[in-house]
């Protein structure tokens, strides 16, 4: 069996980088580094690897060149590019040989897009460092927890939201996920964002986080993965985004509190935190590398 190289670049050290690189990578040492040899390297480190599966990071593609890309095919290896969150690079499609979506929209899309290329969905993950949080707690409690210039209408739900800025160097946030049985997930697309271009998609990390810390989620309909993963029928899907529709939700959560569509919704989020677990996770990587073996 082929070697799993993850590849990235050292210049550009980014929280996409951490939790699908380094993060990624370690979990694959882990859970199935008795069946596949793994590594991570950086630019530098990856002109030596010989007859191997590359997972190319979105830092490695960011500015990778064509000739970059074909001397590692020139070494026997298999490029297969991990653009995350961010645009494809058109112009590398000819020496990238599959593509790995961390979204079921972004597998679709590429399905359709790039019909003669293999696509492997390989699900984003909640970060390693989470614990299993919250405890029980005697009331409903929610809190947004990501970028704050992303939450849509913070200003107008302070009094029901708590607003916790995550941040890759100072990990302190993560101690904050205990006191949180909600996650409010509302993405302001007025953000600037590489992700409104056509071939970009964002993974469905913030569901998935909620799942690791047995919390309930307030998400749209149409917010990445949502209607996928937690299905139509989860009670706390937003059919759109509008601060009276918010609202009502925020209210309804608060209401429903323990009750028969707050322990649905739990299970729900069991089902989520299955297919982002690291047990599944692997196994999906260790079908890709096996497709070129």
């Amino acid at each position: 069996m082929r070697p799993l190289v993850w590849v990235y670049r050292s210049t550009l050290q980014k929280s996409g980088l951490f939790m699908r690189g380094y993060q990624l990578s370690e979990m694959a040492r882990r859970h199935i580094g008795g069946q596949v040899e793994i590594a991570y390297v950086d630019e530098t480190g990856a002109a030596t690897v010989r007859d191997s599966v590359i997972y190319a990071t979105r830092s490695f593609l960011a500015d990778a060149t064509i000739e970059e890309l074909q001397s590692l095919r020139d070494a026997g290896n298999v490029i297969c590019a991990d653009y995350l969150d961010h645009p494809i690079r058109q112009h590398l499609n000819v020496v990238i040989d599959a593509y790995i979506a961390s979204s079921i929209n972004q597998a679709q899309w590429y399905k359709t897009q790039l019909p003669h290329k293999a696509v492997h969905y390989i699900p984003h993950h909640a970060d390693r460092d989470i614990g299993n949080a919250p405890a029980s707690l005697p009331e409903c409690r929610i809190a947004y927890f990501g970028e704050l210039e992303n939450a849509l209408h913070r200003e107008l739900l302070v009094k029901d939201v708590v607003f916790v800025r995550t941040r890759l160097v100072d990990r302190s946030w993560l101690a904050d996920l205990q006191f949180y049985n909600v996650h409010y997930s509302v993405r302001d697309w007025r953000y600037p964002s590489p992700v409104r271009e056509a071939s970009a998609f964002k993974p469905f990390t913030k569901g998935f986080t909620a799942a690791a810390c047995n919390a309930n989620i307030i998400v749209p309909a149409d917010e990445s993965d949502a209607s996928y993963i937690l299905g139509l029928d989860y009670p706390y899907l937003l059919p759109d985004t509008s601060i009276e529709t918010v609202r009502r939700m925020i209210d309804y959560v608060k209401e429903s509190f323990g009750g028969p569509d707050w322990r649905r919704g739990l299970d729900i989020m069991a089902e989520a935190r299955h297919v982002s677990s690291p047990e599944f996770i692997t196994s999906k990587l260790l079908e890709m590398v096996n497709a070129y073996a």
